[in-house]
C-alpha cells in the first residue's frame, strides 16, 4: 500500500488513462481560432476530475469569440500557486495524403501516438490535465493552488501571437510560478531570447515598357544578401550592433516573415531574435543603415523601418531557482538522469512565456514532452512517445507537490 504522499500521487496516476486522454484530444481538430470543441471537452474532463473550472470567453473580433478553460485544483492555503499552461491550437495540416496514419486518428503504434498536434502541443496540455487529475484523485491535499489552462489562439497572426495567453493575463489571473508546457524534449528552457519584429519598406517609381523605374527585385536581392540567411546567426561585427553573450550561443538570429512586392513598393517583414544589450532602437538603426544602402543610388528610391509592437527583451531564470530545481529533481527521479537546462531545450524561443513574464510571473520556464524538430525527414507526420508523455505527467505531479506544498 502507498504510504508517502509521493507514493499516493504516483499510484493515482493511470498510464492508460493518460494515453486515452491524449488520443481523445488529437481526435478533436483544433485549428487556430477553432478550438471551442476541444476547450469544452477539456472543461468537462477537468470538472469531472475534481477541479473547479471557469470558461473564459476570448474575443476574436467584434463579432466572434472563442473559449478557453481555466481549471483550478484549490489548495488549503499557505502555499505558493503554480500555473501549467499550453496551447490547444495548430495552424494547418501539411500534405494529409502523405501521413503515415490519418492525422486525426490518434493511432497508437510501437510506443508512439500519431496525429496532428500530438506534441505541438497537445502532449503538454494532456500531461498537465492528467497531472491535476492524479493529484485530485490521490487524496493528497496541496497547500497552494494548481492552475491548469489550455489556451486558444496561440498561433494567431498577431505580432507575437498568444491571443489566449494575453487574454488570460489581462483577466487578472496570477500565479507565483508557471510552467509553459510547450514541447521541449523534456528539457528545461530557462533562457529566452528577445524579439524585434520590423517591416522594411522600400518605395520607388513603377517600371513600364516606356521607362525603367525602381528595380525592387534587385533591391530585395541586395537586402537578403546583406542580412543573411533565414534562421541565420548574425556574426559579431556584421550588420547588427551587439556584444556576444555566452548564455545565448547562436544569437542574434534573423528570421524572414514575408515579402510583398507591388509596382511602387516592396515590403519585407523580419524578426530579429536579440541578446541582452540590444534594444528596439538599436535594431531599428541597424536595419535603417542596411536598407538605405540597398537602393544602390537608384532614383526615386526611399526606405523606412517600422518596428512592430510588442517588442520582447531577453529573460532568464536561474538554474538554482526552486521552480527549476523542483522540475529537475522530479525529472531525475522519473527518468534517471538530470535534464538539459538553459537555452537549448527551446532554442531560445519560449512561446507564451513572454506574456506571463510581462505581467509579473517572472518565475516562468518551459518544460514539456515531444521533440522540437520534424519526426521524419520524408513525411509530415507528427507523433509523441507514450513514455515521454506519461513520464512528463508524473514529473508535473511531483513538481506541483513540491512547489505548492503538501498538507501533512
Amino acid at each position: 500500500m502507498p504510504t508517502t504522499a509521493t507514493d499516493r500521487i504516483l499510484a493515482a496516476l493511470d498510464d492508460a488513462r493518460v494515453v486515452l486522454l491524449e488520443q481523445a484530444m488529437v481526435r478533436i481538430p483544433s485549428f487556430t481560432l477553432k478550438e471551442t470543441a476541444l476547450a469544452l471537452y477539456l472543461a468537462r474532463y477537468m470538472r469531472d476530475a475534481g477541479l473547479e473550472v471557469e470558461l473564459q470567453t476570448v474575443p476574436i473580433s467584434d463579432t466572434a469569440a472563442g473559449v478557453q478553460p481555466v481549471g483550478r485544483l484549490r489548495g488549503t492555503g499557505g502555499g505558493p500557486s503554480l500555473l501549467l499552461s499550453g496551447h490547444m491550437d495548430y495552424i494547418g495540416l501539411e500534405e494529409p495524403e502523405r501521413w503515415r496514419h490519418p492525422p486525426f486518428a490518434a493511432v497508437l503504434e510501437d510506443g508512439f501516438i500519431y496525429g496532428r498536434g500530438t506534441k505541438d502541443e497537445k502532449g503538454g496540455v494532456c500531461a498537465a490535465v492528467a497531472a491535476a487529475e492524479a493529484l485530485a484523485r490521490s487524496g493528497v491535499r496541496l497547500k497552494g493552488d494548481l492552475i491548469v489552462v489550455p489556451v486558444m489562439g496561440h498561433k494567431t497572426k498577431l505580432v507575437g501571437g498568444g491571443m489566449g495567453a494575453r487574454h488570460l493575463m489581462a483577466s487578472g489571473l496570477r500565479a507565483d510560478m508557471a510552467i509553459v508546457t510547450e514541447n521541449s524534449d523534456l528539457g528545461i528552457a530557462t533562457t529566452c531570447v528577445g524579439r524585434v519584429t520590423a517591416r522594411l519598406v522600400m518605395d520607388g517609381l513603377a517600371s513600364s515598357f516606356e521607362g525603367r523605374g525602381t528595380d525592387f527585385y534587385q533591391c530585395l536581392g541586395r537586402l537578403i544578401d546583406r542580412l543573411g540567411l533565414h534562421f541565420g546567426s548574425v556574426a559579431p561585427g556584421d550588420w547588427l550592433t551587439f556584444s556576444p553573450h555566452s548564455a545565448y550561443p547562436g544569437f542574434p538570429m534573423l528570421l524572414y516573415g514575408g515579402v510583398e512586392v507591388s509596382a511602387r513598393r516592396c515590403v519585407v517583414t523580419v524578426n530579429v531574435r536579440t541578446v541582452p544589450g540590444q534594444t528596439a532602437d538599436s535594431v531599428k538603426a541597424d536595419l535603417e543603415r542596411v536598407l538605405s544602402a540597398v537602393g544602390g543610388g537608384q532614383p526615386h528610391y526611399r526606405s523606412r523601418v517600422e518596428v512592430l509592437h510588442p517588442v520582447r527583451y531577453p529573460h532568464s531564470i536561474s538554474e538554482t531557482d526552486p521552480l527549476v530545481q523542483a522540475i529537475a529533481t522530479a525529472h531525475t527521479q522519473i527518468r534517471g538522469h538530470r535534464p538539459e537546462i538553459g537555452l537549448g531545450p527551446r532554442l531560445g524561443a519560449v512561446a507564451d512565456s513572454w506574456f506571463l513574464i510581462e505581467r509579473g510571473i517572472d518565475r516562468t520556464t518551459v518544460y514539456g514532452p515531444g521533440s522540437i524538430g520534424p519526426d521524419f525527414a520524408d513525411r509530415p507526420d507528427e507523433r509523441i512517445a507514450v513514455k515521454d508523455l506519461v513520464d512528463c505527467t508524473k514529473i508535473y505531479t511531483l513538481t506541483a507537490a513540491t512547489l505548492c506544498g503538501v498538507v501533512a
